[in-house]
C-alpha cells in the first residue's frame, strides 16, 4: 500500500474522536465560522458539501433556505452521524467518493472546507469539483495554511493530511484545474517571520505528537496526560480558539493558520 492510499484508507475509517474531524457536538469554532460565512449565500440554491463530515454544515446550510443539500463523505461513521443528529428533509447524505457523482448533476455553491489537504491527487478533486458546477457556481474552500503548519521541507504532522499548502501552491492548483480566486480570506492571522507562527508549529506537532501517544498507551496516558498538563500550565489547546478566528482579509506580512478561497470557474 503506498502512502497516499493508506491517508486515504485512515480518513475513511476515521473514527469522530480521531482529532480529523469533529464529533456529533460540533464543537469546533473554525469549522462553524467557515459554514456560517457561506449562509448568506445558500438561499434557494443547490449546494454540495464535500466531506460534509457529521452533517453541521450541510444542516444549517439547509435551514438557512438552501433549495437542497447534498452532503458527500468517505466515512461512514461520519454520515451515520449526520443522519442521526443532523438528518433535515432537504439535505441528502451520501457515503462515497466524491468522485463518483453524476456528472450531469450541477451544484450552485460547492463547500469544500479541510478536504483539499487529504487528497492524492488535487488537481483531479478540483477538476472533479468543476464539473459538478456550472458558470455562476461558486466554491468556497478552506484548508490549512502550509507555511504555518509546519517547518520547511517537513512532511505534515498530521497523519491523515496527504499535503498542506502554501497560498501561492494552491494558487497553481486551481489555475491548473479551472478555477480561479474571487476572494482570498483566511483565519488566525499572525504577522510573517514572528515567534507566533513558530509556536503555532509546535502546538500542531505537539498535538499529534500527544494523540499519537494517547492512541498507543490508552486512557491512563490520556488522563494523566491532561493532569500533568494542567499542573504545569502547558495545555495543548488551539491558539486559533482564543480569539475570533471569523474568515478575514489578509494584510500584507501576515499570514493565516487556515486558507479560506471563494473562487469561481475560468
Amino acid at each position: 500500500m503506498n502512502l497516499s492510499h493508506k491517508i486515504e484508507d485512515l480518513n475513511k475509517e476515521a473514527s469522530n474522536n480521531s482529532g480529523v474531524r469533529p464529533d456529533y457536538m460540533y464543537k469546533n469554532i473554525l469549522d462553524q465560522k467557515r459554514y456560517i460565512d457561506v449562509l448568506s449565500c445558500v438561499h434557494e440554491k443547490k449546494v454540495l458539501d464535500c466531506a460534509c463530515g457529521v452533517g453541521w454544515g450541510s444542516y444549517i446550510m439547509a435551514k438557512s433556505g438552501a433549495a437542497h443539500v447534498t452532503g458527500v463523505d468517505l466515512s461512514k461513521v461520519a454520515i451515520s452521524t449526520a443522519k442521526k443528529y443532523y438528518n433535515y428533509d432537504s439535505v441528502l447524505y451520501i457515503q462515497d467518493d466524491i468522485g463518483n457523482l453524476p456528472n450531469q448533476k450541477k451544484f450552485d455553491i460547492l463547500t469544500s472546507f479541510e478536504t483539499i489537504e487529504h487528497v492524492e491527487d488535487p488537481v483531479g478533486f478540483l477538476k472533479i469539483l468543476a464539473n459538478l458546477s456550472h458558470k455562476e457556481t461558486v466554491f468556497f474552500l478552506s484548508t490549512p495554511n502550509g507555511f504555518c503548519f509546519k517547518n520547511k521541507g517537513d512532511s505534515p504532522y498530521n497523519p491523515y493530511h496527504n499535503e498542506e499548502y502554501t497560498k501561492e501552491e494552491l494558487y497553481n492548483l486551481f489555475s491548473l484545474s479551472g478555477w480561479f480566486v474571487v476572494e482570498y480570506k483566511g483565519q488566525h492571522l499572525m504577522k510573517e517571520n514572528t515567534q507566533e507562527i513558530v509556536e503555532y508549529r509546535s502546538f500542531i506537532r505537539r498535538f499529534w505528537q500527544d494523540k499519537a501517544r494517547s492512541d498507543r498507551f490508552g486512557i491512563t496516558y490520556t488522563l494523566l496526560g491532561k493532569i500533568i498538563r494542567r499542573v504545569l500550565g502547558n495545555a495543548i489547546s488551539d491558539p486559533a480558539h482564543k480569539r475570533d478566528c471569523t474568515p478575514a482579509k489578509v494584510c500584507k506580512g501576515y499570514q493565516p493558520a487556515y486558507h479560506y478561497f471563494k473562487l469561481k470557474l475560468k
